[in-house]
């Protein structure tokens, strides 16, 4: 009875204040929504998201002795010491080689794996990802990803960079999962000559061997 009669007195006081002070009122039960928005998203990121199922990787191949293959279908990702046979099910395949060189293969183009690949004559200065959540601006990231670093070398003549393998370099090097954001990016580029573009998750980048092209897909 009396944890009746204090809400029935607390609901009354938050009326009369909505009678005097409206727009106050109103401004106070926005923020408490924006709050458990925030709350709520904060407990997606951290404890729900994870436990989807995502075939992330979870070996590295520390002792650089052996092949592997990550799989990438859906923004999912798995990894496999064994060269996929059922490749037509994924949307690309990644081949990082011994020596941390990633060969990428996208189906139905995915044929025998082979170790005869070349690198490209250049790196890129900087390239620059844009993200975004529709819902929850907070959450907004601009984020330097790497083609190169020691542990992997996208350089390879013949890769397409594409918006699986964007998001796919986004989530290994920023733990990043997409489904928290739109699927819609901006890269700002800018090459080994200094030369500056703008992409979106539309377009793809081919390398080849002195110069690369931007495939635009409007």
């Amino acid at each position: 009875m009396f944890n009746l009669t204090y809400i029935t007195s607390a609901i009354a006081l938050c009326g009369i204040g909505y009678y005097i002070y409206p727009n106050k009122i109103k401004s106070i039960i926005v923020n408490i929504g924006y709050d458990i928005l925030s709350i709520y998203t904060s407990i997606e990121i951290n404890y729900l998201i994870p436990l989807q199922d995502y075939l992330k990787i979870e070996q590295k191949n520390e002792d650089n002795n052996k092949d592997y293959f990550v799989i990438i279908n859906n923004n999912k990702y798995r990894e496999t010491y064994d060269i996929p046979n059922d490749y037509t099910k994924y949307d690309s395949i990644i081949h990082k080689n011994s020596n941390n060189t990633c060969c990428i293969y996208h189906t139905p183009l995915f044929r025998d794996i082979k170790n005869n690949y070349e690198l490209c004559d250049y790196k890129f200065i900087s390239m620059t990802v844009e993200i975004t959540n529709s819902l929850d601006s907070s959450l907004n990231k601009s984020l330097n990803v790497k083609l190169q670093e020691k542990n992997y070398n996208y350089y390879v003549v013949n890769n397409e960079i594409d918006s699986d393998i964007i998001w796919y370099l986004i989530h290994e090097q920023f733990n990043i999962y997409s489904d928290l954001y739109d699927k819609k990016y901006i890269i700002h580029l800018i090459d080994q000559n200094v030369g500056m573009f703008v992409l979106t998750n539309k377009d793809k980048i081919l390398l080849n061997k002195t110069e690369y092209k931007i495939i635009k897909n409007n």
